[in-house]
């Protein structure tokens, strides 16, 4: 029996755009797009608009068509993605007047950490502020459950038609409220790598939980302990003081948007350090999610700088 012919990627898009305005009916439309991430990243995406509503959900193309390519019928996928825009149509419009609004987006403005020269055209129509050379970026929080959270990145056009001021006035409720969602969390390295390889279903090589263990007083991982852009755990008010108390100086490695690794000033230098970072961020961090290529120092005495 010969196997299944797929189609093309184009062909599937197609066809699984018919299906989608099939399941949904005439008020649906949908739109291929390309969507800007940080750091210059575009993904090619599937828009899907009902006539009339504000809120368009989007599905990446990639994801669908790997999954189309992985077996499951174009029909099932299409099923999918309906109930999911269905659902997030009607929740999405309910409260669109509201997230428009000053009272709700100074209770759910929150920020992420990016570079800021990477990013300067996105930023350009962004509300953010900025932090050394890098940007703490002003999400919107709407919704909030077991399956974790749904938010957007807050255009300037909604910030100015709510009659905010600057975003410099609210950076502290925003970093409060991030703190809030995703409170801080500090992981020795030798008890990272082990929750890693856990997740694969593996053992950390002894020699390397070896090397860690005996190391783990000068490397700590600084995330949040939902590990998701935990970057910005560097901006909670007291956090790298609280550090500072227990290790001394030391370096920020920014490993990615998600952690940064604490290295003790003692243990390597700031040469060795920068040549590590751009070393990773070359061949072991994706695109998107490289936040910096050098590192910082912080200092008891003059706070966090760059290095």
């Amino acid at each position: 029996m010969n196997e299944k012919t797929l189609l093309t990627k184009e062909a599937f898009l197609t066809e699984l755009q018919e299906k989608i305005r099939g399941l949904l009916g005439e008020e649906y439309y949908t739109k291929q797009c390309r969507t800007e991430k940080i750091n210059g990243v575009v993904k090619e995406t599937i828009l899907v608009r009902r006539t009339g509503y504000d809120c368009a959900p989007s599905f990446y193309s990639d994801e669908m068509y790997a999954s189309y390519c992985s077996g499951t019928p174009v029909e099932l996928l299409a099923e999918q993605l309906g109930d999911v825009i269905r659902r997030e149509t009607a929740e999405k419009q309910m409260i669109s007047a509201e997230i428009c609004s000053k009272e709700w987006l100074e209770k759910n403005i929150y920020v992420r950490l990016v570079g800021f020269s990477a990013n300067e055209e996105l930023l350009a129509s962004s509300v953010y502020v900025k932090y050394l050379d890098l940007a703490a970026t002003y999400y919107v929080l709407t919704e909030q459950g077991e399956e974790g959270i749904r938010s957007y990145r807050l255009p300037k056009e909604v910030w100015e038609s709510a009659g905010l001021g600057a975003p410099e006035d609210y950076f502290a409720q925003a970093v409060q409220n991030t703190r809030d969602l995703f409170p801080e969390d500090e992981i020795p390295m030798n008890v990272f790598l082990e929750r890693v390889m856990k997740q694969y279903g593996k053992e950390a090589e002894p020699e390397l939980s070896e090397m860690f263990s005996d190391s783990a007083a000068m490397f700590l991982i600084l995330t949040n302990q939902q590990r998701i852009n935990g970057a910005a755990v560097i901006l909670y008010p007291g956090f790298l003081e609280h550090l500072a108390e227990t290790y001394g100086n030391f370096y920020l490695i920014p490993s990615s948007v998600h952690e940064i690794l604490l290295v003790r000033e003692d243990a390597i230098g700031a040469k060795e350090l920068n040549a590590m970072v751009n070393e990773v961020n070359a061949t072991q961090v994706e695109p998107e999610e490289v936040l910096m290529d050098h590192v910082y120092y912080y200092s008891e005495k003059t706070g966090l700088c760059i290095r």
